[in-house]
């Protein structure tokens, strides 16, 4: 009963861990995203009246990186040109045409026919395309998109994330599983009463049951019942491992999705709380405590902790 209650007291913990693991792993993306991308430019969709559809209608690139879109295309073998897209002046207007931006065409062969590559609007440009969607009907909806993440700090700052995450599921289990075999430690000593070694590996298993059953069920189902569940769910309900299981995805998004590969590597993670669960239990049985070693090395009055 002791092991079986304890299991359901590290199981909450986990739920805890994770809680805050999620603040963590969010933290950090928006640390990635903030220091590590710039802003390129924005997508500009719209929504007809009267129906539900996003459409894309066009794409404002900040000047700057139009000019690395360019060195792209030339990269892959284009000769671009660039064709000025005027504004429209009315019929009896005083008004001048003025350049709103370019159209870039690339061809690959002399005698290939120019295809569009893309459209560059200037600020002005972008803005009378936009009202004149409106015009049209649209509801014009914006939204920023950025350049990648360069991939040397993409992977030192989700490493470093999921070390931060262990270390807060590390601390929550280590002081309840330390205690639990410090517990047995004064009983031996006291009263010569047996204890099994592996009790806190009991108590780790006990504390993955729900999530090991979810997981065998949905790999079970996968192809029927949880076939179009976001694979998601599971990774933000261990959000202890979350960079383990945003790179086992791999592209994934659903559990139909999910290769043999994959779902060893998600089993793997289950077994961090029986793992952290057995050390911590050992090292509390043996009465060893290692913050009175970081803390107390030096001081001749020691306390446990």
């Amino acid at each position: 009963m002791n092991i079986v209650s304890k299991g359901l007291k590290v199981f909450l913990l986990s739920i805890v861990v994770c809680i805050i693991s999620f603040f963590v792993v969010v933290s950090f993306n928006t640390i990635k995203i903030g220091l590590f991308s710039e802003d390129l430019g924005y997508d500009v969709r719209g929504i007809k009246e009267g129906t539900e559809e996003v459409d894309e209608l066009f794409r404002y690139y900040i000047k700057d990186d139009i000019d690395l879109l360019a060195e792209e295309y030339e990269a892959k073998g284009y000769k671009l040109t660039k064709k000025p897209i005027m504004s429209v002046v009315e019929e009896g207007s005083k008004d001048k045409p003025f350049e709103m931006g370019y159209e870039v065409f690339g061809t690959k062969n002399d005698n290939d026919e120019p295809v569009s590559l893309y459209k560059y609007y200037n600020q002005q440009g972008a803005e009378i395309v936009a009202k004149d969607f409106e015009k049209q009907g649209y509801e014009i909806r914006k939204y920023s998109f950025r350049s990648e993440v360069e991939k040397g700090a993409e992977v030192a700052l989700s490493v470093i994330s999921q070390l931060v995450c262990l270390f807060i599921l590390i601390s929550f289990i280590y002081n309840e599983l330390w205690k639990l075999g410090n517990k047995d430690f004064e009983a031996i000593r006291l009263y010569g009463t047996p204890v099994n070694k592996l009790k806190g590996l009991y108590v780790g298993l006990v504390a993955i049951i729900p999530a090991f059953v979810f997981l065998t069920f949905a790999l079970i189902t996968k192809n029927s019942i949880m076939a179009e569940l976001p694979i998601a769910l599971f990774t933000f309900s261990n959000c202890y491992a979350y960079e383990i299981l945003f790179s086992a995805t791999n592209g994934a998004m659903f559990w139909s999705d999910v290769q043999v590969w994959q779902a060893v590597i998600y089993y793997s993670v289950l077994i961090f709380i029986p793992v952290i669960s057995l050390v911590s239990y050992i090292i509390g049985a043996k009465d060893i405590s290692i913050s009175e070693k970081l803390i107390y090395k030096n001081n001749k009055h020691k306390r446990r902790v």
